[in-house]
């Protein structure tokens, strides 16, 4: 592993602390509280852990910053807070969990990879997105981001929730931000399996242009494992469809991921 020791990850930690942990990794541009209907609940029943990556919410920067180093990280306040944990990643919080399936299996019970892939196309695009982020800000592409993320009728409906998830992504440090996707274009996962398996189902969004649903499906097929579709939602699922989001999550640990 890559000495993830001095990266600071805030963190927030929810439900109670003899149940067993499960732990949400953010989309690129979101923070914590994209999972706060999800975890709702979830932490009825389970230890939930939330955190915000290097230069997103209430975490510093980090410069130079890898998805090796913030799974490992991740693992690291896995092995702090109980030891196993279930892990639930979406878009790039998918790929940190990808990598944990690879890199500290044993710190594992199961995943929960959503609106994500084994590589998202294309690197010329996030390398443009990137210099576009460092040139002029998170203002320049907020408008095409949100436009990805959540559904019109879902906008239209919920106002409120929409603006609210803006002002948060108008906020990350630009830097850490193009950091991310270049990270986002180096990953490249298609067609292996990690050498240990871990209980895992793949969910896609109909709607999401980020990541088709037919991205989710190869990940699954790589895999070995089941892929689920859930309609009526872009990019965000776990905020257009948290009711749903937070059942797969219970499914899969009540299906055996402590096994």
């Amino acid at each position: 592993m890559s000495d993830g020791t001095e990266l600071s990850l805030h963190c927030r930690l929810d439900g109670p602390e003899d149940r067993p942990l499960v732990v949400f990794a953010n989309s690129l541009g979101a923070d914590l509280h994209m999972w706060d209907e999800v975890i709702g609940r979830v932490s009825i029943r389970y230890r939930t852990m939330r955190f915000d990556k290097p230069g997103h919410g209430a975490s510093p920067p980090a410069p130079g910053l890898t998805l090796e180093a913030i799974a490992d990280r991740v693992a690291q306040l896995i092995a702090e807070h109980g030891g196993r944990a279930l892990f639930v990643g979406l878009s790039i919080g998918g790929l940190i969990g990808q990598l944990l399936m690879r890199r500290a299996p044993e710190r594992l019970y199961g995943a929960v990879l959503i609106a994500t892939a084994a590589h998202i196309p294309s690197p010329e695009a996030w390398e443009e997105r990137a210099q576009l982020v460092e040139r002029e800000g998170l203002a320049a592409i907020v408008d095409a981001v949100m436009a990805r993320w959540f559904t019109p009728a879902f906008a239209a409906a919920e106002p409120a929730r929409v603006n609210a998830v803006r002002e948060t992504f108008l906020r990350v440090d630009p830097a850490s931000y193009a950091a991310c996707c270049r990270a986002i274009a180096r990953f490249d996962l298609r067609g292996t399996r990690p050498a240990q398996h871990v209980p895992t189902v793949v969910i896609s969004a109909s709607e999401d242009p980020a990541t088709p649903p037919a991205l989710g499906e190869a990940l699954a097929t790589d895999l070995g494992v089941d892929h689920v579709l859930l309609r009526r939602s872009a990019h965000l699922v776990a905020i257009e469809r948290a009711i749903p989001v937070a059942g797969l999550v219970t499914w899969l640990y009540e299906a055996g991921a402590r096994g």
